[in-house]
């Protein structure tokens, strides 16, 4: 029975963030990335749209799926921005999160970068944080 309904919440959670991926979000212009990310819940698969951040990592206990949403930048220089979002998580029960980062251009459409996100498990009331670094290609 459990296991039913883990599998029930995380297909809804995938079809919500495919769904509000494809919205049309502000400060980021179209613009549509992949990447890869490492962290706290291990590696993963990173697809982005405008400032919207949906992110897979597969694990051998359970999925995690995260969804973040750019809700300020910051342009340091021409090459760096600082970013504050806000992003929920599924990984067997449900977060919160606010993602603080540095990203890096390091090239034209390419970028890398390090996050910093605390999170409040809202199924058992307990706190946590991650970091993570990845990489971005956009187009």
């Amino acid at each position: 029975m459990i296991i039913k309904k883990e599998i029930k919440m995380k297909k809804i959670f995938v079809i919500l963030a495919l769904l509000v991926s494809f919205a049309d979000a502000r400060d980021k212009d179209g613009v549509v990335g992949f990447g890869l990310t490492a962290g706290g819940y291990g590696t993963g698969f990173l697809v982005m749209y405008d400032a919207f951040k949906f992110i897979y990592i597969p694990n051998t206990g359970s999925d995690s799926y995260i969804l973040d949403y750019e809700l300020w930048n910051y342009d340091i220089s021409d090459d760096f921005e600082i970013y504050v979002g806000a992003g929920v998580m599924y990984s067997g029960n449900f977060a919160v999160r606010l993602p603080i980062g540095l990203d890096w251009n390091l090239i034209e459409n390419f970028d890398i970068f390090v996050e910093y996100a605390p999170q409040l498990n809202v199924t058992n009331w307990s706190y946590g944080e991650v970091t993570a670094i990845g990489l971005r290609i956009s187009f």
